[in-house]
């Protein structure tokens, strides 16, 4: 009896999880319903409940999703949106053609807009579109990121016995990107309306991004150079020690002497604790950090 009554509520569970995800694909279609009828997108189930839907109500709904969605694309995007001007809601109708949104807010699902501009070659006109718009979620990603932010103590980095048992602790909020062109400048011309003005020559540009460990609303910027760049995501990727940081950044730069650049990686590791980057330091385990056991 048990079993059966389990077996009933799974398929009760299916058949409301089945008839959720029909309203989902009709709902986020509304703006365009009839080129989705019409479409091959809509299956049996998705026919019923369309057939049961009050007209006016969608309607209601499908203006206030639209009205919605441009407005979350314009608050992610605003300077992107500026360059695209007149074409501006074509790209975003057409974004949300190829992605339909399941979030009532919408703005949780923006992440891939740059990669759809791309595709759609949005950036024909001024090739640096694209890396305005990875700039501005970038920005938008890290505000974004909510999770608690807790200093821990600092260390002296000039003892090797620290280096090898200690690892940075890292800012939770940090994200860091590698752009083609120095989107920095570019967005604050856009802001002010004279981007136009300029041309630019693709260059390698890295930035790190993260909250104000003080004013939790507060976004902070930093340019870094390719090899702070390269060791900082190092870091991030494998969450190693110092010494492995240390030895990475040996090979990174073979030409320099140990002792340069030992002190080079040192001075930016302080700098990363002064700016909120790393968040102190912690004792590191075998597990996290194999290769703090070859070191001696």
């Amino acid at each position: 009896m048990a079993l059966r009554n389990a077996s009933k509520a799974s398929r009760i569970m299916d058949n409301l999880k089945a008839v959720q995800e029909a309203l989902v694909k009709i709902l986020g279609n509304c703006h365009e319903f009839k080129r989705f009828e019409q479409s091959d997108e809509m299956d049996s189930l998705d026919k019923e409940i369309l057939g049961k839907l009050d007209p006016s109500g969608v309607k209601s709904y499908a203006d206030d999703v639209s009205l919605r969605r441009i407005q979350a694309v314009g608050q992610c995007y605003r300077l992107t949106c500026k360059m695209l001007g007149k074409d501006r809601d074509t790209f975003v109708d057409n974004y949300w053609i190829h992605n339909p949104s399941s979030y009532h807010n919408p703005i949780h699902e923006l992440a891939s807009f740059p990669i759809f501009l791309r595709a759609a070659n949005a950036h024909r006109t001024y090739p640096y579109l694209i890396d305005l718009a990875e700039y501005e979620w970038l920005r938008k990603r890290v505000l974004l990121t909510a999770t608690e932010i807790v200093r821990c103590d600092s260390i002296d980095l000039s003892l090797a016995s620290n280096r090898k048992t200690q690892q940075p602790v890292l800012n939770p909020t940090l994200s860091i990107q590698h752009f083609n062109y120095p989107v920095h400048k570019i967005a604050s011309r856009v802001a002010a309306g004279r981007w136009k003005k300029y041309s630019y020559e693709a260059q390698d540009f890295y930035l790190v991004a993260f909250q104000n460990l003080r004013q939790r609303d507060e976004l902070r910027i930093i340019e870094l150079g390719e090899f702070s760049f390269v060791l900082l995501r190092y870091a991030i990727e494998t969450k190693c020690s110092y010494e492995s940081m240390l030895q990475y950044a040996l090979e990174l730069a073979p030409e320099q002497s140990v002792e340069d650049t030992a002190a080079d990686v040192i001075e930016m590791l302080i700098q990363f604790d002064e700016l909120d980057i790393i968040l102190g330091s912690r004792k590191i385990s075998t597990s996290d950090d194999p290769s703090i056991l070859s070191l001696g």
